[in-house]
């Protein structure tokens, strides 16, 4: 005890000193995230399985992930209840120290976010407010598209963003500003073809008074977006029917007049070019932005055995063509995929540490099964060097990520096993997050 007040005091002296003398002591601090940094991949933990087949016999489906201010994740999913597809319906689990301890317990059924015993719930995305409330948008059956707040979810409450449109599909969800929480998908109705936009002013709390559309002359499907304030970055894949030329992937920009409640909306632009060669069948785009710059991955789908996953990027004049920039195929070789859950591989776009990153699934001859791949621009987009998260063993496909304080990185994914006999069992969700290295501090000198 007397040491230690001893060594106290000599410290304090030792600084005022430093002070006197017109110094500052040295500060020591934490070194950044030296993987990322470096071009090296996350170093991943020890996947944990969120459903099994006690849990969920006819398997889960579809996983996403969001991260909250205070450091709260959710992960939620698609379960099958029953032999009959329409019973599917959308569950969730929550963790509040980075995936140790999940809420319900992993021994025990997740929680409901809506059930409806029939009709198939699909297409989940979730977000949280600025308030730390999780907020999920789903496709109802083929027509409606729903929102809902956490404080809806044990009542089966939801909000109807659509009523019986004759087509809907992907639904997306992100909050921005302090209040805001902005939703988009594709329709098609009455002929047409259209991207919708909606914006709530108050957490989701309103009736998502702000509205805008684009209207398209082709089918549209699975639009992407990332909202900075009162702009909005999205693309989407358009013309998946159209003869001869396939699918291609446009950008457009709106701007958000919370006045009008109103959208205006500029461009689109393709940002799908890629020659020589041509792509052939540009889908499943997804969108982050890093810093100033908006990264896009797509998926090039020559047939299910020639598929490659490529990268766009534009720091500015991006209602311009020639302000966007292709890094090509990151996805090195050809990728397949088995055949048809999903029939495109799927790729899923995070920042951190100023990298982004690129996570998709891919079985690359002769591997037998479908495998979690990723690559960085740090690593600069390295074709060579992917970082292979899951094993040979089980299927591993739609993954999806989320990071907070750019710092800790969480990955999701649906896993298919094996049995006994070499046939597939029904998928179940799998969670994984970076362990970030443990550094010495840097001791420096004002």
């Amino acid at each position: 005890m007397k040491k230690t007040v001893v060594f106290q005091i000599g410290l304090m002296i030792v600084l005022l000193g430093l002070i006197l003398l017109g110094q500052r002591p040295a500060v020591a601090e934490p070194n950044e995230l030296e993987e990322l940094d470096s071009g090296s991949y996350p170093r991943w933990t020890q996947p944990a399985q969120l459903t099994t087949a006690a849990l969920a016999p006819n398997g889960a489906r579809l996983p996403v992930v969001a991260a909250a201010p205070n450091g709260t994740i959710i992960v939620g999913f698609l379960i099958q209840a029953s032999g009959n597809e329409q019973d599917t319906d959308l569950y969730y689990r929550t963790t509040s120290n980075n995936g140790s301890i999940w809420s319900p317990a992993l021994s025990s059924s997740p929680s409901p976010i809506h059930v409806s015993p029939g009709v198939r719930s699909t297409e989940l995305d979730v977000a949280y407010s600025s308030n730390n409330v999780p907020l999920a948008v789903w496709r109802e059956g083929n027509n409606d598209i729903r929102f809902a707040r956490q404080q809806q979810w044990a009542s089966n409450g939801f909000f109807e963003l659509t009523t019986g449109t004759p087509s809907v599909n992907g639904p997306r969800i992100a909050a921005s500003g302090v209040t805001r929480v902005n939703v988009v998908w594709a329709e098609t109705s009455g002929g047409q073809f259209f991207i919708r936009f909606r914006r709530s002013l108050n957490n989701g709390n309103d009736n998502f008074p702000v509205t805008g559309q684009l209207v398209r002359p082709d089918i549209t499907a699975r639009p992407a977006m990332v909202v900075a304030d009162n702009t909005v970055h999205l693309v989407w894949e358009e013309g998946i029917f159209t003869p001869f030329s396939g699918a291609k992937i446009y950008y457009a920009r709106g701007t958000v007049n919370e006045g009008t409640n109103s959208v205006s909306w500029a461009g689109p632009i393709q940002v799908s070019h890629e020659a020589p060669p041509a792509i052939v069948n540009a889908k499943q785009p997804d969108i982050v932005l890093e810093g100033t710059t908006l990264h896009v991955t797509y998926v090039n789908r020559e047939s299910q055995t020639e598929q490659a996953i490529y990268q766009v990027e534009c720091a500015a004049d991006c209602l311009d063509e020639s302000g966007w920039q292709s890094t090509g195929n990151i996805s090195g070789q050809f990728v397949s995929v088995h055949a048809s859950d999903p029939y495109d591989l799927v790729s899923a776009l995070a920042a951190a540490n100023g990298c982004t990153m690129a996570y998709f699934h891919g079985l690359i001859d002769p591997n037998p099964n479908e495998q979690i791949l990723g690559t960085s621009s740090c690593g600069n987009w390295a074709q060579s060097a992917q970082d292979i998260v899951t094993p040979l063993q089980n299927r591993a496909i739609n993954p999806r990520m989320a990071t907070r304080n750019s710092w800790w990185i969480y990955l999701v994914y649906q896993e298919i096993q094996l049995d006994g006999d070499g046939d597939f069992l029904p998928p179940q969700i799998q969670f994984t997050r970076n362990d970030p290295a443990l550094f010495l501090p840097v001791i420096s000198k004002p």
